[in-house]
């Protein structure tokens, strides 16, 4: 007779983690979004009598220059990505070879769409001559910095080679607590992507529970000012800088079993599709049957689908518990995002 998974999940996890996993943030400059604000820039911040698209290969010039300065001085492997490339494994040979305690592992280069400015040019009475901007996408290069940082481990930052330059961060939650659990002398034992054990439960889960905003405002703040930005110290200074918003969030659910002939049927029912109610917001992520325990994930993934709206602000000073809790995010135990602004997937 085939075990009661409530049952089995009450008696017999030796360890249950609820943590953030996955986290995309959109970095974007709110003066830069719309053709008004491109002209501003241009005219009345850099001071040209005439808003130009021709104003745009010097500020990306000088973008492209100071990446490839960076790595040559800092001997960092650039490499190019093709379309269809596995960019995780090409990154995991470099990392894997990374033996400082921080730093930038790899620079990728890659051609991907944008939405940049386009410009139109209209011919005023006399001589006088102007350019009509829109929103348009665009394909550029884009350079993944992929760096190891003290607080978050593997990590990287997109940036796009051209107006108004978008910036992307990916992070993991569950890589951030392990690095705190290391900086605090806590013995745990390390899944893919995860934790099996760990001599202080009750220390991890808090730990997991600790994550909040400024921790991602401060991985940026690190790397912005480290690595070659688009726009210049001044303009930055002017208030053309990025601002963050969450565009991807997933919170993993990670049950260890306590053997395996325990977790197995549990994973097995739980995965099959007529016998999970959630459907994609509760799937398991993945199972894995170990000498000693099951463990089984599950994620729920909060995502801003529509591009030409901005995501949600991330509140100052809210966890990562209160995060997934909140009104705007669904819970493990709860199957449905808001239709508007969010779609399981």
């Amino acid at each position: 007779m085939t075990p009661n998974i409530t049952d089995i999940i009450r008696h017999h996890v030796s360890l249950e983690v609820r943590c953030v996993d996955r986290l995309y943030v959109n970095g974007y400059m709110p003066k830069l979004q719309t053709s008004g604000g491109l002209c501003y820039f241009l005219r009345d911040h850099r001071g040209h009598p005439i808003p130009s698209p021709a104003l745009f290969r010097p500020i990306h010039d000088r973008f492209v220059t100071a990446v490839h300065q960076f790595a040559t001085h800092h001997e960092i492997p650039l490499v190019t990505f093709e379309s269809g490339d596995d960019k995780d494994a090409i990154v995991a040979r470099y990392r894997a070879r990374f033996t400082r305690p921080e730093g930038v592992v790899i620079l990728g280069v890659a051609q991907e769409k944008m939405r940049s400015f386009k410009a139109q040019k209209k011919v005023g009475p006399g001589t006088k001559v102007g350019f009509d901007f829109s929103r348009q996408p665009v394909a550029v290069n884009h350079y993944y910095f992929y760096v190891h940082d003290p607080a978050w481990g593997p990590a990287f930052l997109k940036i796009g080679t051209y107006l108004p330059y978008p910036v992307k961060l990916c992070l993991n939650g569950h890589e951030w607590v392990k690095q705190r659990l290391r900086r605090d002398r806590i013995r745990f034992e390390s899944l893919d992507n995860g934790f099996l054990s760990c001599a202080d439960p009750a220390a991890l889960q808090a730990a997991c529970d600790a994550l909040g905003p400024a921790d991602i405002q401060a991985f940026f703040d690190r790397w912005s000012q480290r690595l070659p930005w688009p726009l210049t110290p001044a303009d930055r200074v002017a208030g053309y800088d990025h601002e963050l918003k969450i565009w991807q969030l997933e919170v993993s659910l990670t049950q260890v079993f306590e053997r395996p002939v325990q977790g197995r049927p549990t994973a097995l029912r739980l995965s099959h599709p007529r016998d999970h109610r959630g459907c994609a917001s509760q799937s398991p992520r993945r199972v894995q049957i170990l000498a000693r325990e099951a463990v089984l994930q599950r994620a729920t993934r909060l995502t801003n689908r529509d591009d030409h709206q901005q995501p949600e602000r991330l509140p100052h000073g809210e966890t990562a518990r209160q995060l997934w809790r909140s009104p705007g995010a669904r819970s493990p135990s709860q199957s449905h995002a808001p239709r508007r602004r969010t779609r399981e997937s």
